[in-house]
């Protein structure tokens, strides 16, 4: 191997590409994974419109040639093609109205579970006693919204009344 690799010049050669992310992948990965997002995104509105697989196989890869127009040098227009029929066909078959549902509803419940250990950890760090900073800083400082923080602050005592949490929140601003 190494008598062979003296006559090709591999330095001038790119094995990767960056993507969005600047993560080091292959055009293939770099192109599945934008097409993926896509995919995921317009599949519904493709079913719900009638149209079948092969449409949204077309559309797929119409989008794929696009995307590959950025690499340098482009995949075969045949791998954009067997990555279009692959993305396309995985997620028609894979992907429907209730699975979304059910995907939206793991998110939300994952987000809820955060949201109460945080207020948890807030509640055991200040109790009842406001600390002595502003709404806006502790909602910074926990990282959480500051409409979440001003229907804790309510529950917690440190107001007494949604009126109490607009004055106070519009001294803040």
């Amino acid at each position: 191997m190494d008598y062979l690799a003296d006559f090709v010049d591999l330095l001038n050669k790119p094995v990767f590409y960056l993507n969005d992310n600047a993560d080091i992948e292959g055009r293939n990965c770099s192109l599945f994974n934008q097409i993926k997002k896509i995919g995921y995104r317009e599949v519904l509105k493709f079913k719900c419109s009638g149209k079948q697989l092969e449409q949204f196989n077309q559309y797929l890869l119409s989008s794929l040639e696009l995307l590959n127009q950025n690499h340098n040098p482009p995949l075969p227009y045949r791998e954009l093609k067997g990555i279009a029929r692959s993305s396309s066909r995985w997620i028609w078959e894979r992907f429907s109205e209730s699975s979304f549902q059910q995907i939206q509803s793991n998110r939300s419940r994952k987000r809820w579970e955060k949201q109460q250990i945080i207020k948890k950890e807030l509640f055991n760090q200040f109790g009842a006693n406001k600390p002595n900073m502003s709404l806006k800083q502790i909602a910074e400082q926990f990282s959480i919204s500051i409409s979440s923080l001003n229907r804790w602050a309510e529950e917690f005592g440190w107001v007494k009344s949604k009126n109490d949490l607009k004055s106070k929140y519009e001294k803040i601003v």
